[in-house]
């Protein structure tokens, strides 16, 4: 889950978000590899899986997302959840008078598009940090923005 007390002056964040099965891979049966430990991703051998030994590594980032689980888990984390860790301090430091740069990486079908843009109501980063940023013009008193 995210970590609110992450300092503002940091100049890059990095964020892994978990996503859930895809149709074919819950088809398939797949294992589930990644397991999240606080700020850590751990990453299992699928062929060691289920054997006397097994082989893992470890990633830490500033943020972990699970949203793997079930979104009526405590562990799931949202939308809203990741717009309040890297948007709105975005926004922030974008309203400072800081430049400001979101992406996302990864490979075809990982959770890019979702992540950055929603489906449905279910807005992601993008608009939700427009249409805050929007609302804050709309609200300032200062008619020069």
């Amino acid at each position: 889950m995210g970590d609110k007390d992450k300092s503002s002056s940091d100049a890059v964040k990095v964020a892994v978000r978990v996503r859930p099965f895809s149709k074919r891979e819950l088809e398939t049966h797949n294992d589930q590899v990644i397991q999240i430990d606080g700020p850590s991703v751990i990453i299992s051998n699928p062929a060691c899986i289920g054997k006397d030994w097994e082989e893992k590594k470890v990633f830490t980032y500033d943020y972990v997302y699970d949203s793997f689980c079930s979104p009526a888990s405590l562990n799931y984390s949202s939308q809203e959840q990741v717009y309040a860790d890297l948007g709105a301090q975005a926004l922030e430091n974008a309203w400072a008078g800081y430049n400001v740069s979101l992406f996302a990486y990864g490979q075809t079908g990982s959770g890019k598009t979702y992540s950055m843009m929603g489906y449905g109501n279910d807005k992601g980063l993008i608009p939700r940090l427009c249409e805050a940023l929007f609302s804050r013009v709309k609200m300032s008193a200062d008619s020069s923005i």
